[in-house]
């Protein structure tokens, strides 16, 4: 039917059918918009016969199915890796480099300020490769604007691609409370919790580190100042991490029905860093704690530097140089221990003689 071409192999017929045409005798009209055939968000005409895919920036062909190859061959600097990108591409420098040309070493003394906890965030462009490891670090400095206020910081998903943060699924979520662990789906959700003692919502700076160490029968422990808020053991021993993963700092990108909140939070990062290894609570964390500013980076096994978070939205201001370590004051008094107290001058009038 309707111009489509049958053989009668005897079990049945074979047809070939024009484009417009479904069935086994072709007798179904095709209709590909209720069908999706337009992919990537492409929006569907309905032309009757026949329909036509309006593409979304950065794709092209019958049904939006191709991705635009942006990078070209002098697009990037010949040491970097161009990773193209839907509509646009990205230069991906060497370790711990960056620049127009790849050549300058990555400077850390800066800050990110989220001012609007309802929008404030800042991404990696593209995620990285963690590598299957069987351990992992994550440290950072934080602080919150106003005392007491709540909010999430730091969010880590697991990620199926190199290039883009498809299928994204929160492993590690860290707000004013504490740290909610799910490196592992099919593993009970672990919280490891910054007790009263080690509030980070207090309006000052605060070193905090995560470290899983599988290779220890899968100990969880969450550092505070270079001290052990909380411990839990026996999560995922022995098991590997997800090959890609991505970071989002401030408002998370995607919803996570286990949060308590979905808010970001109003305040500071800066050192936010990530290791395929678990660093020593002594010898290693307790020595990023002692000067924020000219702490020593730790290169052996670090796999995420404090730098590719250029995907902001909703406010995001870099703050140079970096103000980590500084102690907020209360009005009226100064000093390193805020224990100043700071008195107006009051400027003295001459009196005239009478």
């Amino acid at each position: 039917m309707h111009g489509g071409r049958c053989r009668d192999f005897g079990s049945g017929l074979n047809c070939t059918c024009p484009a417009d045409y479904t069935g086994i005798g072709c007798q179904y009209e095709y209709d590909a918009c209720a069908e999706k055939a337009c992919q990537n968000g492409a929006t569907c005409v309905d032309n009757g016969p026949g329909y036509t895919c309006m593409c979304p920036h950065g794709y092209t062909g019958k049904n939006c199915e191709e991705d635009i190859v942006d990078c070209k061959e002098n697009s990037c600097p010949p040491s970097a890796t161009c990773i193209d990108l839907t509509g646009k591409f990205y230069c991906q420098c060497p370790f711990n480099l960056t620049g127009d040309d790849c050549r300058k070493t990555i400077q850390v003394d800066y800050d990110l300020y989220f001012s609007d906890p309802t929008r404030s965030s800042a991404s990696l462009v593209v995620p990285f490769f963690l590598g299957a490891k069987s351990s992992l670090t994550i440290a950072m400095w934080v602080q919150f604007t106003q005392k007491d206020e709540g909010g999430i910081f730091y969010t880590l998903y697991s990620v199926s691609s190199a290039h883009v943060p498809s299928d994204r699924r929160v492993m590690l979520q860290a707000h004013s409370n504490g740290v909610q662990v799910s490196l592992f789906p099919d593993l009970e959700d672990k919280y490891l919790s910054f007790r009263e003692y080690a509030t980070v919502n207090d309006g000052q700076w605060h070193h905090i580190a995560v470290v899983w160490d599988g290779e220890k029968g899968g100990e969880l422990t969450l550092i505070t100042e270079g001290l052990i808020a909380s411990k839990v053991g026996g999560y995922g021993g022995g098991r590997k991490l997800p090959e890609y993963a991505w970071v989002s700092l401030g408002k998370p990108s995607s919803n996570n029905p286990k949060a308590y909140t979905e808010l970001g939070f109003q305040g500071h990062l800066t050192k936010v860093q990530l290791w395929g290894r678990a660093l020593d609570v002594t010898n290693e964390v307790q020595k990023q704690v002692r000067d924020c500013r000219t702490e020593p980076v730790l290169f052996r096994g670090l796999t995420l530097t404090w730098a590719g978070y250029d995907d902001t939205v909703g406010g995001v201001e870099r703050v140079v140089p970096s103000h980590c370590g500084q102690r907020v004051c209360p009005p009226g008094y100064g000093g390193p221990k805020c224990q100043q107290l700071q008195v107006d001058k009051v400027r003295s009038l001459a009196c005239r003689g009478t």
